[in-house]
């Protein structure tokens, strides 16, 4: 339902009502939601550590083309899974801030900063983490695993150009899905 709080409040209270508690239930889906986007964000970090692990053990087994530039490629594979995850978090809260609090507020007849406002108080209070850690950060891992990659395979071969090509397709994947995720975190938080 897009914002109406432009427009006179002309419904009966029982039809309000019915609306506040869509309003509430289409909340409630979307906090679950983000929820299990949160919790996906948590999935690639143990997997990319047993991955380590196993390449760790097994690398003298290994072609070290395969090592170097798949251990890169896994890496970012899982930074991309992150910013999937993270990207879909900030989308669902744009919708909360940008469509449904506004639309909650005007048939309750208060400002939308009146309530759901937990964030505003962590701000307030001096208990907010910034968010462009959680933003930018994890884009780092991808730039460490492109370099270490890169230097432990100087001087490459035909097989490094490809391993570093495809790496620098997923670079520039993350790259992408960092802007796009601060943008999307804008669109709400400014």
């Amino acid at each position: 339902m897009k914002s109406t709080t432009n427009e006179p409040n002309t419904q009966s209270l029982e039809q309000l009502k019915l609306i506040a508690n869509a309003h509430v239930a289409d909340y409630q889906v979307i906090a679950t939601r983000i929820s299990r986007f949160i919790s996906l964000q948590s999935v690639p970090w143990p997997v990319l550590a047993a991955f380590l692990t196993v390449v760790y053990y097994t690398r003298s087994f290994l072609d070290p083309v395969l090592v170097a530039w798949g251990t890169a490629g896994v890496a970012q594979v899982a930074v991309l899974t992150y910013y999937f995850a993270l990207y879909e978090v900030y989308n669902h809260v744009r919708y909360i801030e940008n469509e449904l609090k506004p639309n909650m507020a005007k048939i309750l007849s208060l400002s939308p900063d009146q309530f759901w406002a937990y964030e505003k108080y962590l701000k307030k209070t001096g208990k907010a983490n910034n968010p462009l850690y959680g933003d930018i950060g994890p884009a780092l891992i991808s730039f460490v695993a492109v370099a270490l990659a890169a230097l432990a395979r100087i001087p490459g071969s035909g097989l490094d150009y490809i391993g570093s090509i495809l790496n620098g397709l997923l670079l520039v994947m993350t790259i992408t899905s960092v802007i796009r995720v601060v943008k999307v975190r804008m669109d709400f938080s400014a």
